[in-house]
């Protein structure tokens, strides 16, 4: 999925009590955007990781593995560090094996394992608790989570019900239902249950990067449906109340590339890129110097994304480079290598698509077709997948698929990308006027 479902867990499990809260409009103006600043250390949740860290040198307690894996998840979320996240995955493993029965542990080595991208292990785990603890519903919430990234939606509805009935006005669990609308096609739905979560968690109190992220889920919606102005107003108000978070002026960037605004949009990547080493950043400053036909700065771009996938493990640097390498048109074989790697250790719908487009980069129509058949007939799709679904589907002569797929993709997502969505309606009228 696109809006990763484990950067939902922004705010804590609160649960909701039912305000009724306006979301801001157009008629509140939002303030000028926030210049950037590097988030403020912490030196005490450093001092805590070392002293458990010390602990941990010492005695094997798995209490001491699972504080201090929770430590390190708290670290890797604010931060997004990406070796945070590798070492809550070590620390609570270990945990795991001392004490497998320690089911508050076992959940955090799940999200851990999220973290890392390792869904299938999450899943695993997860299952085991709520099948030993039939009443955790942290464990059915990661567990949810976790089917949802390997693209079972109907087990992940399944895992989320005990959540929905018992915490189901809580803005964290709303945002979760806003997703699964989004995924089965609901895309009106799911902006309109996203402002819901935003008025609950506005009328909670949230604020800063809690309230942001379900501004950015908003915004992240409304850009699907090509409402840019109305996602630029949230995005706003999310980088101003937490200048120091990256993924606000990330999608600053993006609704500013959507309107058209290159300037806007290359200031706001360029923020962004002062805060972190995003590689979807680097990608897109360098789309736009591609624009305006500077290829040393693109290239110079290209390369520092590439720098970071290969700084990953292969679980979350596979994926990133296969697209990386075949949405450019570059290093085809290698994509492909990639791309091949991923779909044997996942084989859920993204792992699938990313197969599919490196092979039809790569000429490989025909494989590529059958590839990518499966998913089609599993409900509604990604807008990315739908994309590649219908080019390959054109390539291979299906047009029938293609169609289907172009037109599902510009009746749900017409905003998703811009010059994909222009590409599609090109190919479309194409295809009917055939």
């Amino acid at each position: 999925m696109r809006r990763t479902i484990t950067a939902i867990i922004a705010a804590a499990a609160v649960v909701g009590i039912g305000f009724a809260v306006n979301v801001i409009t157009s008629d509140d103006a939002a303030a000028p955007v926030a210049a950037p600043h590097p988030p403020a250390a912490n030196p005490d949740l450093d001092r805590q990781i070392d002293l458990y860290e010390s602990f941990l040198a010492d005695v094997d307690d798995p209490n001491n593995n699972f504080r201090l894996g929770r430590l390190y998840l708290q670290r890797a979320a604010f931060f997004a560090s990406i070796p945070d996240y590798e070492r809550a995955v070590s620390v609570l493993a270990a945990g795991h094996t001392l004490a497998p029965d320690f089911h508050e542990l076992a959940v955090a080595y799940g999200n851990a394992l999220m973290g890392v991208h390792r869904f299938g292990d999450a899943v695993e785990v997860l299952e085991r608790v709520t099948a030993a603890q039939p009443g955790n519903l942290d464990a059915w919430l990661a567990l949810g989570d976790a089917r949802l990234e390997r693209g079972d939606r109907d087990g992940a509805f399944v895992a989320y019900q005990p959540v929905f009935d018992q915490v189901g006005d809580d803005p964290a669990v709303i945002a979760r239902q806003a997703e699964l609308a989004h995924l089965a096609g609901d895309q009106d739905d799911a902006v309109a249950i996203a402002e819901v979560a935003l008025n609950q968690a506005t009328g909670l109190g949230l604020s800063g990067r809690d309230l942001g992220f379900f501004q950015l889920t908003l915004a992240d919606l409304l850009i699907d449906n090509g409402a840019y102005d109305r996602a630029e107003e949230q995005i706003i108000r999310a980088v101003n109340g937490d200048p120091s978070w990256i993924a606000t002026h990330s999608a600053l960037g993006k609704v500013r590339y959507a309107q058209g605004d290159l300037d806007g949009a290359r200031r706001a990547y360029e923020a962004a890129a002062t805060l972190g080493d995003d590689p979807d950043v680097f990608i897109a400053l360098a789309g736009i110097a591609g624009l305006d036909d500077d290829l040393d700065v693109s290239q110079e771009y290209l390369s520092r994304a590439e720098t970071v996938y290969r700084s990953w493990t292969p679980e979350l640097g596979d994926r990133g480079l296969s697209r990386l390498f075949a949405d450019q048109g570059i290093r085809l074989d290698e994509a492909l290598r990639h791309a091949s790697a991923d779909f044997e250790r996942r084989q859920d719908p993204l792992s699938v698509d990313t197969y599919a487009w490196a092979l039809y980069q790569n000429g490989r129509v025909d494989e590529a077709y059958r590839a990518i058949l499966p998913i089609t007939v599993n409900g509604p799709l990604d807008a990315d997948v739908l994309y590649h679904t219908g080019l390959i589907a054109f390539a291979a002569g299906d047009d029938d698929l293609a169609v289907a797929a172009l037109n599902e993709l510009l009746t749900r997502n017409p905003g998703f990308d811009v010059a994909a969505a222009e590409h599609a309606r090109d190919l479309l009228e194409t295809l009917q006027d055939g």
